[in-house]
């Protein structure tokens, strides 16, 4: 087995708004205001483009894509000796370990050579020779189009570049109102946390008193009869 340590980490992500779209959008991507003019980002308008991560280079100081660039190179010459690849990155729920894996054979391609999933619950020698033992059994290969932990993890990547038109309209606003200049991280479990207290705060501003009436009966011995009604005005 051949395990090629370049390919730790993420080596590529997805490029920037502009550069997703079509010439004639790449203004509306590039301001930062137009979210706050209703125009948000359009999924069917994004090809998905993927670019290598720039790194600041020790020595020059300089940030290019050098050293992404070298990694691949490296783990594209081992990968060229196998007649078959194994993923064996973490069995993460969201599937970002599978992501981290596929993008990296679809960049530097693979050609026809199959490739199989080691799925292992933890790190431990038992958990791994369990997980090896199932490959050798069930020895079936898998693509990105079969790969239920692949489709989770590129919906994951793609939510989360689609919630950078949040961080915009936070900073936007936050600038706006001389509450600060920095900029407004926003993801995606900050973007459902800050909306459902925008809609309790909505609901609170934006509150009407109703009277309530239940309909009620007392007969002569004081005994009084209700008749329950519920919200939405139908008798229970």
């Amino acid at each position: 087995m051949l395990y090629p340590r370049e390919l730790r980490c993420h080596l590529l992500e997805l490029k920037k708004p502009d550069q997703q779209v079509a010439e004639n959008l790449v203004p509306t991507y590039s301001d930062w205001s137009a979210q706050l003019g209703g125009h948000f980002f359009n999924p069917g308008e994004i090809n998905w483009y993927k670019e290598l991560i720039a790194a600041k280079d020790r020595k020059t100081g300089q940030v290019n894509t050098n050293y992404t660039q070298s990694r691949l190179s490296a783990a594209k010459s081992q990968l060229d000796k196998l007649d078959k690849i194994i993923i064996a990155t973490d069995n993460d729920p969201s599937g970002e370990g599978d992501i981290l894996a596929w993008e990296v054979l679809e960049y530097i391609g693979i050609g026809k050579k199959p490739v199989y999933r080691l799925v292992f619950d933890d790190e431990t020698p038992t958990s791994i020779n369990k997980a090896i033992n199932k490959l050798l059994k069930h020895f079936n290969p898998v693509t990105t189009e079969t790969s239920a932990a692949y489709a989770k993890g590129l919906t994951r990547q793609r939510f989360d570049w689609l919630t950078m038109q949040y961080v915009r309209v936070a900073t936007t606003l936050a600038k706006q109102h001389q509450l600060s200049n920095n900029v407004i991280r926003e993801g995606r479990l900050k973007s459902y946390m800050l909306n459902e207290i925008w809609h309790m705060i909505a609901a609170h501003d934006n509150y009407v008193k109703k009277p309530f009436y239940e309909p009620r009966s007392k007969d002569e011995f004081d005994h009084v009869f209700a008749l329950p009604v519920a919200k939405d005005g139908t008798t229970l």
